[in-house]
């Protein structure tokens, strides 16, 4: 410790040697406040050294600040605004306390529509930095756009059965991150909608983990991370919304004093108009600027004035019809639009797509200038091109106070937006249309929640014959689907095509919400126009889990949906075997016929050709349901026939110790040892005969087995055949036995159809010549007895 102190007391007189009076280097200042306080003790000089540091800090922050403002400026001028707006953040975030520049900072950003980039509780960008730099901008929509396509892929994942709600929920929340980057959502009104977004997926997704643990499908305590979750973004959403006052009104900061950049444009303006009065209206550039337009985009007040007090055009529009009222109201310059009303602009002219200037306040939230608007006369209820109002952008942007205040002026909350001209969409698509809270259902779950209890009409229809029910169930909506019932909204309106809420939920896999509706008496039964019910879409979708909860509710389990399928024959068509087993203890009818498919049963369906085995499981569940085994399709076909032509031995023998008649015949006459002899399956055969088959079973054409295996030149077929006792010379209705039939004969045959026998088509020319094969089996025929 004397060793350390010795050290220290040496440093402390090495650097009273160098500051032997006042120091005017900071360095040196506080060097001399140290040996003040350490060496000798003398607090009072030492904080008098202390605060000479800190009074030359201050003066160098000032420096730097005005550097970085005046850099900005610079660029401005060059036309470098990406430059220019980085330096502008920098001042406001780097330089809070620099009062005199912040202000001219957060105007400029305001011009350029850009946030300030600040943390904290500052403006806009409060949580989530805004990107500027160009190739960076380029490559931040690059990963958005791949997020959107990773949403899809979610989606149908899910859709599918192949994935989970919370990937969903991850992707979406991805997503609105990387949204929460871009330039045009910097503002505090964008922030706040952006995360509100992100929390409502996180209570879903919570919401659905709890349903989990309650049935036990999840371990207590899954939930907390969630739960976390939600409280930061909760955290954050304050934090944005704080941001709000500055952000979206920065008019309240505009000066009246004009700028050096103003005071420079209103001299360059006098300059020009000194001979040519007529230039103050002249249209310029590509957009058809006035230098009002500038003005007002800008926030310029007193070049506005300047440009008004000289006669400018207040109501002169440029390319995209819009009044520098238009211009003032989209960038938030209060003072701007409050000098433009004074001059007598027209609160309600319309640009070229038919919104207002209050329709661009509400837009972009500034929440001040649509009072402005408002009490100078703006109509609440003017429409766009596509129907839209002020009150439709504000709920789209998830703008609660603006939406509140349109409300209060007696906005219209049933107006019915439509979509954009020229756009087609696919049948069941949900567009951006419709009323306020159609709009709203989409995810603004505050906004709904004011709207219905302001009077909105809980079941309108959009221009699609959807209604918000509709909209809130397809995009998963449970909390507002929640509101929606609590007015009393109709749980069964038929949207397009006859769909319901519940179809929408049970596509989406949305268990929570479909179990929801039911609950509040949606009809399991809804047949929509291609006569698709949720049973059937969800065993479409393999859903175990929605099936389970349909069949809870009694649906009707032979209603056909397309194609004339019932749930049942859909599912043992495609072989779904706990499906199957699903319906059939529900009561599903196991010999319900398939109309569209030879009239056929479900146990036609279990046992035919396939490339692989029939699910036992599925066959047992079907026979145990007191199936008609040998039930026969148009043909005359039994299950026994199809099973025998598929070729797998274990079907045939679960179909056989259950009843089947091993001698039935078709409408041809084939028996099924007919199919087994064609294709030379030996052990089926074997078990057939064992069943007492008979071996001389003539079909119509006078064919036996033997015909047939004969025809085939299945030898192993010729030899069982002959040794349970085959009449080796009974001929059919040609003359021909078996004999003659060997390798074909004089005909050829098609292998056409599904039981696999051989049908004969043509003569052939020429003589017969036997093949090896063919040669051994007329040998062994004519060893038995055969005559030529």
């Amino acid at each position: 410790m004397k060793t350390k102190s010795i050290a220290l007391f040496a440093v402390l007189l090495i650097a009273s040697a160098r500051v032997a009076g006042a120091a005017d280097n900071p360095n040196d200042a506080l060097q001399k406040g140290l040996l003040e306080e350490e060496a000798n003790h003398n607090l009072e000089a030492a904080i008098q050294a202390y605060q000479t540091v800190l009074n030359q800090f201050d003066d160098q922050r000032k420096i730097a600040a005005t550097a970085a403002f005046r850099l900005a400026e610079c660029y401005r001028k060059q036309g470098k605004t990406n430059e220019a707006v980085a330096h502008y953040q920098r001042v406001v975030q780097n330089f809070p306390d620099q009062d005199s520049l912040v202000g001219p900072s957060e105007r400029m950003l305001a011009s350029f529509g850009r946030g300030s980039g600040a943390g904290g509780s500052g403006p806009a960008g409060a949580t989530a930095q805004t990107v500027t730099d160009p190739e960076e901008l380029g490559l931040l929509k690059k990963e958005i756009d791949l997020a959107e396509q990773e949403i899809k892929t979610e989606d149908a994942r899910f859709r599918n059965g192949k994935g989970g709600f919370a990937d969903i929920v991850r992707s979406r929340k991805e997503l609105l991150s990387l949204k929460r980057r871009l330039p045009e959502n910097a503002s505090s009104g964008a922030q706040t909608n952006l995360v509100g977004q992100q929390l409502q997926l996180v209570q879903q997704l919570l919401a659905e983990v709890k349903k989990q643990i309650e049935v036990g499908a999840r371990a207590p305590g899954d939930e907390i991370p969630l739960q976390r979750e939600l409280l930061g973004l909760q955290r954050e959403l304050i934090a944005v919304s704080k941001g709000s006052a500055s952000a979206r009104v920065p008019a309240d900061a505009e000066s009246a004093t004009a700028s050096d950049e103003e005071t420079k444009e209103i001299q360059r303006l006098k300059a020009i108009i000194r001979n040519s009065p007529d230039l103050i209206n002249a249209k310029d550039g590509q957009f058809e600027y006035t230098p009002l337009h500038n003005a007002a985009s800008k926030g310029q007040a007193e070049v506005a004035r300047f440009l008004l007090e000289n006669r400018a055009q207040v109501n002169a529009k440029n390319k995209f019809g819009e009044t520098p009222l238009h211009l003032a109201a989209s960038f938030g310059h209060k003072a701007i639009v409050e000098l433009l009303l004074a001059n007598g602009t027209d609160v309600n002219a319309a640009d070229n797509e038919g919104r207002t200037a209050l329709h661009r306040a509400a837009e972009k939230g500034f929440l001040e200038v649509a009072k402005v608007l408002l009490a100078k006369g703006a109509e609440a209820n003017a429409k766009d091109a596509t129907d839209a109002t002020a009150l439709h952008l504000a709920v789209e942007k998830g703008f609660g106070a603006m939406a509140k205040l349109l409300i209060e002026h007696k906005a219209d909350l049933n107006i019915v937006r439509t979509t954009q001209r020229g756009v087609s969409y696919a049948p069941g698509d949900i567009p951006l249309n419709g009323t306020a809270l159609h709009i709203a259902a989409r995810g603004q779950q505050e906004l709904a929640g004011l709207l219905l209890k302001n009077g909105a009409q809980v079941d309108p229809k959009d221009t699609f014959g959807w209604t918000p029910l509709h909209v809130a169930a397809r995009f998963r909506q449970w909390m507002i689907i929640r509101e929606l019932l609590e007015k009393k909204a109709d749980v069964n309106a038929r949207g397009p095509l006859g769909r319901s809420a519940l179809e929408l939920c049970v596509a989406n896999q949305d268990l929570y919400t479909a179990n929801l509706l039911l609950q509040h008496g949606a009809d399991v039964n809804n047949q929509a126009e291609d006569s698709t019910t949720p049973l059937t879409l969800a065993v479409q979708n393999a859903s175990l889990e929605m099936v389970e909860l349909l069949l809870a509710h009694k649906p009707n389990l032979e209603l056909r949906g397309p194609n004339g399928y019932t749930p049942l024959q859909r599912a043992v068509a495609r072989q779904q075997s706990k499906l199957s087993e699903l319906l059939l203890k529900a009561g599903a009818d196991p010999n319900a016929r398939m109309t569209s498919e030879l009239n056929r049963t479900m146990l036609h369906w279990a046992v035919q050709a396939s490339n692989h085995e029939p699910d036992s499981h599925l066959l047992e569940a079907i026979l145990a349901s007191k199936a008609d085994v040998n039930a026969k399709d148009e043909r005359g076909r039994t299950p026994l026939h199809l099973a025998v032509a598929a070729g797998f031995i274990k079907p045939v023998e679960l179909l056989l110790s259950r009843g089947a008649d091993v001698n039935a015949r078709t409408i041809e006459g084939y028996t099924p040892l007919h199919s087994a002899a064609a294709v030379n399956n030996v052990k089926i055969a074997e078990l057939l005969l064992k069943n007492k088959a008979e071996v001389n079973a003539q079909d119509e054409a006078g064919n036996t087995p033997l015909h047939y295996a004969a025809i085939s030149s299945s030898k192993e077929a010729v030899a069982l055949l002959l040794k349970s006792k085959a009449d080796v010379n009974l001929v059919n209705k040609d003359g021909a036995s078996p004999l003659k039939m060997v390798g074909g004969g004089v005909w050829s045959y098609q292998y056409g159809t599904e039981l696999r026998i051989p049908i004969r088509e043509v003569q052939t020319l020429g003589p017969r010549v036997l093949r090896a094969q063919s040669q051994d089996i007329a040998n062994l025929l004519r060893e038995q007895g055969a005559k030529e």
